[in-house]
C-alpha cells in the first residue's frame, strides 16, 4: 500500500522513463531542472524552497542528535538552474556548517545519489528533492490508439479524523506549491494505462507539446508523473502514466483529488496497455526450474548482501517497467529471481508472469501497519489468515511457518498472524482502523492478500508471505514517523538474510511437466526478501 512504499522501492531500479531511450517513439528526459524563467521556473523555485523545509524536518527526525529543532531556515536564493545534486549539496553544507559537524559527519550528510536525487545521512536515505525536468522529443511522436475515455470522481476533501496528518503526507510527495498551481491554473487531471511515451504522444497531438516530468513523490521515484503545457494558450494538464491494475489508479486519485478544481479525472484507456514488465532478451527466454526461487521485494537488500561474494552475478531481465533480475551463483548454478515490490493488485501480474515461466517457489516479504497493540516496529509476521475485501477470512498455508528463522534471537518472529487489506492510506481514518482492528486483523497492507488469493488456485506451489511491521496506525509511531523509524524494519530483514539466503535449504521434488508439485513438509531456510526504501545502495 502506498503508505509503506517508501520502505519498498529500490533506488537502483530502472526508471520507467528509462524505457524511452529504446522505445519506437524516442523520448529523452534531461537530468537538469527546468530553466528558471516563466511559470515553470517559478514553480521550480518554490519546490526548492519547500523542499528545504522538508529536508530539515526529515533530518531532524532521522538524526535528532544534530538538534536542528528551532534552527533558522534561510530563504534560499540558489539559481534554479542548479542540478538537483548541487541543490542537495548546498543545503547539506549549510546544515553541516550550522551544526559544526565533524568532517566525517559532513561527508555522511553531503553524500548524494544521481539516480535517486536523494540525500543521505550515515547511509540512510532521508530526503528527496522535488523538481521538474523537460522531456526532449527527437521527432513528432505517432498518435497512439486509445479506446474509451471515462470520467473518474475525485474526492473533494480528505476524510477525518485520521491516524496522521494526511495533508502533510500528501504535501511531502506533491508539494503544496504544486498543488496550488493545479488549482490556480485549473489544471486537468488525466490517468493512463498506456506507456509513458504513449501518454506524452496522446497529449502532444492535443496541443500539449511541452512535456515535463515531475520528480519528487518519495514513494514513486520511477516518476510516472507528467506536467504538460500547451504553448498556444498556456493551459496545463497533469498526467499519470503506466498504470497497471486498479489499485494504483485508486491510490493516485485519492491522494490528489482535493488538489484539482475539477470534480473528475479523465481515465484514458489505451488499446496498447503498458505491460508491468518490459522484458529484455534474457527475460524473454527465461525458463524457470523447480529449484529456482522467485523473490518479490527487497531487491537491493538481496543484491547488496550477495554482492559481498564474488560468486554471485546479477543479470537484468527487464528494460523497463517493474524491475526483475536473476542473481546467479557462478559456482553452484543456484538462481534467485528477484522482483522489486509492486503496488497492490500488480502482485497478481507478477505471480502469473513468473508462474507461466515455470516458477514453483515464491516468496513475498512486505511491510505493513501493525494493528495489534502488542506489535512493535520491526516485528516479522508470518500470516496464515487473510481478511478478504468482503470481510470473510481466507486460510493460507504459509510455508514460511516451517522455516527456521531468527536463530540469533535478534528479531521477533510471530507465526500464524491475521493480515488485513486496505486500498489506500487516505482511507486510514481512526474509526476505520479501529473497526479493522476489532474485526481481528493484526496488521494490514495492500499486496499480500493478492499473493494469498493467487495460491488459493495453486495450492501445491511453495509460497511464503513475510511482512515486517513498519508503522503503527493507531499507535505511537505512525507513518508520519517514516524517516525516524524506517531503519528498524530494514534492520530486521537484514538480520534474517544470512538464514533466508542459505543455499542448503531443502529443495522441492522435481515432477514431470504438467504435474502439480507436492507440498513441502519441511520448508527449511527459504531465501526471500522484499523492498523497503533504499539506504544509500545498502538499502532495499
Amino acid at each position: 500500500m502506498e503508505l509503506r512504499l517508501l520502505f519498498r522501492k529500490s533506488l537502483l531500479a530502472l526508471s520507467i522513463f528509462g524505457a524511452f531511450s529504446g522505445a519506437p517513439q524516442t523520448l529523452a528526459s534531461q537530468l537538469s531542472v527546468s530553466a528558471g524563467n516563466g511559470e515553470l521556473g517559478q514553480i521550480q523555485s518554490k519546490l526548492y524552497v519547500q523542499a528545504f523545509r522538508s529536508y530539515v524536518s526529515d533530518l531532524t527526525k532521522m538524526a535528532p542528535e544534530l538538534k536542528l529543532d528551532g534552527a533558522a531556515i534561510p530563504d534560499p536564493s540558489f539559481d534554479s538552474k542548479l542540478s538537483r545534486n548541487e541543490w542537495i549539496k548546498a543545503y547539506s553544507e549549510w546544515v553541516a556548517a550550522k551544526k559544526q559537524l565533524s568532517e566525517q559527519d559532513t561527508r555522511h550528510l553531503v553524500d548524494t545519489s544521481a539516480e535517486g536525487f536523494q540525500s543521505y545521512y550515515k547511509g540512510e536515505a532521508f530526503a528527496r528533492v522535488p523538481f521538474l525536468s523537460s522531456i526532449q522529443l527527437d521527432k513528432t511522436p505517432d498518435k497512439p490508439e486509445v479506446g474509451a475515455v471515462t470520467s473518474i470522481p475525485l474526492i473533494r476533501a480528505y476524510p477525518k479524523p485520521h491516524t496522521l496528518d494526511v495533508e502533510e503526507y500528501v504535501n511531502a510527495r506533491f508539494p503544496d506549491s504544486l498543488q496550488k498551481f493545479f488549482s490556480d491554473k485549473q489544471v486537468k487531471f488525466f490517468a493512463h494505462n498506456g506507456s509513458c511515451p504513449d501518454t506524452v504522444a496522446y497529449h502532444y497531438h492535443q496541443g500539449y507539446t511541452e512535456p515535463q516530468r515531475f520528480h519528487g513523490p518519495r514513494d514513486n521515484q520511477e516518476s510516472t508523473y507528467l506536467l504538460l503545457r500547451n504553448p498556444k494558450n498556456s493551459s496545463y494538464r497533469f498526467a499519470v502514466c503506466h498504470l497497471v491494475g486498479n489499485d494504483g489508479l485508486t491510490r493516485i486519485t485519492k491522494i490528489l483529488g482535493p488538489s484539482f478544481q475539477q470534480p473528475t479525472a479523465q481515465f484514458v484507456g489505451h488499446k496498447s496497455e503498458a505491460p508491468l514488465f518490459e522484458f529484455n532478451d534474457e527475460g524473454k527466454r527465461l525458463q524457470l526450474t523447480a529449484n529456482d526461487r522467485v523473490i518479490v521485494g527487497f531487491q537491493n537488500t538481496v543484491w547488496w548482501h550477495l554482492a559481498a561474494s564474488p560468486k554471485w552475478e546479477r543479470v537484468p531481465l527487464t528494460s523497463g517497467g517493474a524491475d526483475a533480475a536473476i542473481f546467479r551463483n557462478k559456482e553452484t548454478g543456484e538462481r534467485i529471481i528477484s522482483v522489486w515490490n509492486v503496488y497492490g493488485d500488480e502482485m497478481k501480474e507478477v505471480l502469473k508472469t513468473f508462474y507461466e515461466k515455470g516458477g514453483q517457489r515464491f516468496v513475498y516479504i512486505g511491510t505493513s501497519g501493525g494493528m495489534d497493540p502488542n506489535y512493535k516496529i520491526g516485528d516479522v509476521l508470518l500470516p496464515t489468515q487473510f481478511q478478504q475485501k468482503d470481510g470473510t477470512w481466507l486460510a493460507f498455508d504459509n510455508d514460511g511457518t516451517k522455516m527456521t528463522l531468527g536463530a540469533q534471537g535478534k528479531v521477533r518472529i510471530l507465526k500464524k498472524t491475521r493480515q488485513g487489506w486496505i486500498a489506500t492510506l487516505i482511507e486510514e481514518t481512526t474509526a476505520k482502523m479501529e473497526e479493522i482492528r476489532d474485526s481481528g486483523v493484526q496488521a494490514l497492507d495492500i499486496e499480500s492478500l493478492y499473493f494469498a488469493e493467487f495460491f488459493k488456485d495453486h495450492p501445491a506451489l511453495e509460497k511464503t508471505v513475510m511482512v515486517t511491521v513498519s508503522d503503527l496506525p493507531l499507535g505511537k509511531h505512525t507513518y508520519a514517523d517514516e524517516n525516524a523509524t524506517r531503519s528498524i524494519p530494514l534492520a530486521s530483514v537484514k538480520q534474517l538474510l544470512p538464514e533466508l539466503l542459505d543455499p542448503k535449504f531443502p529443495m522441492p521434488v522435481v515432477v514431470p511437466t504438467g504435474c502439480q508439485l507436492p507440498m513441502q513438509n519441511d520448508f527449511g531456510k527459504l531465501p526471500d526478501v522484499h523492498g523497503i526504501v533504499n539506504s544509500l545502495g545498502q538499502g532495499q
